[in-house]
């Protein structure tokens, strides 16, 4: 599947995460609504990042998207070399080395120096690559497990998808049918 939408952008992030990886075909975009709060791992961004709150681009006059860290007070990093259009947002404790602009959004304070605010549409962000295949990986606030995922992911649920829908439709899965050849003695 060419061009599919699988990993992060596909399955969602959770609202709540101690630590979200992006990998460098990864791409994890929220273009709506739902407020992200950043645990101690923080971010690390080799692929892509697209926020754009309440969806549209830049400037729709909305920051349905508020940015925050696990615990008020405290900055969370963001780091690495990805990409990043960061759109309508309001954020506050968060850091890091990775230049981040947020255009059209609100800086409601405590963000390091790598965070820069402006008024205007123009500038950073824009576009990027719809494709997911490099992955990400998170783990939960609180729970401490971790949830990965990506292309390999993506092409078994694909496949059990598949075959479920086969079932459904009630046609046989091609495994079946092998194995009834084999097991089925043949009558002459």
């Amino acid at each position: 599947m060419a061009g599919a939408d699988r990993g992060c952008r596909r399955i969602g992030i959770p609202p709540s995460f101690n630590t979200l990886t992006v990998g460098a075909a990864g791409t994890w975009t929220n273009a709506s609504t739902g407020d992200v709060t950043v645990g101690a791992g923080g971010v690390t961004n080799n692929g892509m990042i697209l926020l754009d709150g309440g969806g549209g681009g830049c400037g729709t006059a909305t920051t349905d998207i508020l940015i925050r860290s696990s615990a008020a007070g405290v900055q969370r990093p963001w780091n690495g070399a990805g990409a990043f259009t960061v759109d309508d947002v309001d954020v506050m404790d968060q850091a890091g080395t990775a230049p981040i602009t947020v255009r059209s959004g609100i800086d409601s304070g405590n963000n390091g120096a790598n965070w820069t605010f402006t008024a205007s549409c123009a500038g950073a962000g824009g576009g990027g690559s719809s494709s997911d295949d490099g992955g990400c990986s998170c783990s939960s606030i609180g729970s401490g497990a971790g949830l990965s995922w990506g292309a390999a992911l993506g092409a078994a649920l694909l496949a059990g998808l598949a075959l479920l829908l086969r079932r459904v439709q009630g046609r046989p899965a091609p495994e079946r049918k092998r194995l009834r050849a084999f097991a089925t003695p043949e009558r002459a």
